[in-house]
């Protein structure tokens, strides 16, 4: 026995199919209610068929609705052909309307018109429909009346969507904007780039930050910062990227302006210091002019050791002159060159030895002159007085130079005959050793001497910004 067999008549079939389906389904005659199955009764509210047996299907639609449905059913009456889908509003028995899908189909049967429909709620649809519409809404609102541009790309990199101020900062329509188009509006040669910058950054990472070039169409280039992110699914596949742009041609203007603005007071500085520089050179020039027709070795002494000073601070206009920066010198390097032109100057019979222990450190103009002098004063003396004789044994000069913390710590140190054991630092009426305790000063430092085995100076003082 087959299935179908197995119902008998098949308006037992047709009846369960009636009774069961989840669509509310009704018959009516001349425009009255004839039977409806339980789903209708449920859709509407009501309980049985007599409720609704003889009453107008005009009752179940909502007041707003009933003109055109009730046209429907005069054109079908007349066998004309009024839509047989269509969507409208339900009228509940507790007075609540809802939207719903219709479906009807007619036939005659005896000269008699009747009509069947099959109804679906669609309420939660349009909700939902209408949810997405106002969120749509809220985003191009906010998406239109943003200050910087928007865009929406899929995950090819075809653009979907880009907003007024968008097609304002780019001089791009629309429908310029969408697809790839926008790629011939990027300046040759930042095209790369962008694709460079794309899947090492957003593919990466999932984010994109670049700046580029865009071609306006008024023949201008207008200079423009791009922030993108990918949106992802849970899975982790990319869907798409959102961007904005900002039109940036103002500021990069503007850091031009004080790029070139900079790079002329460096060439000022520099020009500067050159001069300052070859100043101090022609007065040492003059002074061992002078030196060399001395006959007297106490003026000689005095004029070597001006000589030595006025180097110091020449040296550090040449460093300066010579360095990528015109406001602060390389101390390591300043200090090495001082040192080893003050030793050239003494004990050529006895050479000394120097020992270097220095911090790659630099210095602003405004301590680097103080501290050079100050070193140039110390070792000096050395030279001079440390190693005469009856001192027998290698000399040596250690300059050590290192940070700790925010502080400098300069030491300088000699392996010589030391001070004197009566010696007062106070009370020495040495212009050399007055002249060091003032430097130290200036320098806002501290200091300690040691004479135990040679003589040690140590400095501290905090480094200004240049």
């Amino acid at each position: 026995m087959s299935e179908l067999d197995f119902w008998g008549d098949p308006a037992s079939l047709y009846q369960a199919v009636f009774e069961n389906s989840r669509d509310a389904i009704g018959l009516s005659y001349a425009g009255t209610h004839v039977i409806v199955n339980p789903a209708y009764l449920k859709m509407f509210g009501y309980d049985s068929n007599q409720e609704l047996q003889g009453r107008s299907i005009l009752d179940l639609i909502a007041p707003s609705e009933r003109d055109p449905i009730l046209n429907y059913v005069r054109l079908r009456y007349n066998k004309e052909n009024p839509p047989t889908f269509y969507e409208t509003k339900g009228l509940r028995k507790d007075g609540r309307e809802f939207d719903m899908e219709v479906t009807v189909s007619s036939y005659w049967k005896q000269e008699k018109h009747f009509t069947l429909v099959i109804l679906r709620d669609i309420s939660s649809q349009k909700q939902a429909a209408q949810r997405i519409a106002d969120s749509e809404a809220r985003f191009r609102i906010l998406s239109e009346s943003s200050p910087m541009g928007i865009f929406y790309q899929d995950s090819d990199g075809n653009c979907l969507y880009v907003n007024s101020k968008w097609q304002e900062i780019t001089g791009l329509s629309f429908e310029e904007g969408v697809g790839l188009k926008w790629l011939e509006s990027i300046h040759s040669d930042d095209r790369v780039g962008i694709w460079q910058e794309w899947e090492s950054q957003i593919k990466a990472n999932g984010l994109l930050k670049h700046e580029l070039r865009f071609l306006h169409p008024d023949g201008t280039i207008r200079w423009v910062a791009v922030q993108a992110s990918s949106i992802t699914h849970r899975g982790g596949e990319i869907l798409g990227y959102v961007g904005t742009l900002e039109d940036i041609t103002h500021r990069k203007s503007f850091e031009e302006q004080i790029k070139a603005s900079l790079q002329e007071r460096e060439i000022l500085l520099q020009e500067i210091h050159h001069r300052v520089k070859n100043n101090f050179q022609v007065m040492l020039s003059m002074l061992n002019l002078q030196m060399r027709k001395l006959n007297v070795p106490e003026a000689y002494d005095v004029l070597q050791t001006s000589h030595n000073r006025i180097r110091s601070m020449s040296l550090v206009h040449e460093l300066l002159y010579e360095s990528q920066s015109v406001a602060e010198i390389d101390l390591r390097k300043y200090l090495k060159e001082l040192a080893r032109e003050l030793s050239s100057l003494y004990l050529n019979d006895l050479p000394v030895e120097l020992r270097f222990e220095l911090e790659p450190l630099s210095l602003s103009l405004e301590q680097a002159m103080p501290c050079g002098l100050l070193v140039t004063e110390v070792l000096t003396n050395s030279f001079k007085y440390g190693f005469r004789p009856p001192y027998a044994g290698q000399p040596q000069v250690s300059i050590h130079l290192n940070s700790e913390g925010k502080t400098l710590c300069l030491t300088l140190q000699d392996n010589g005959q030391g001070l004197p054991a009566n010696f007062d630092l106070d009370s020495s009426p040495g212009l050399g050793f007055r002249l060091i305790k003032a430097l130290i000063t200036q320098l806002n430092g501290r200091f300690n001497l040691n004479s135990e085995s040679g003589v040690c100076w140590q400095i501290w003082f905090s480094p200004t910004q240049a």
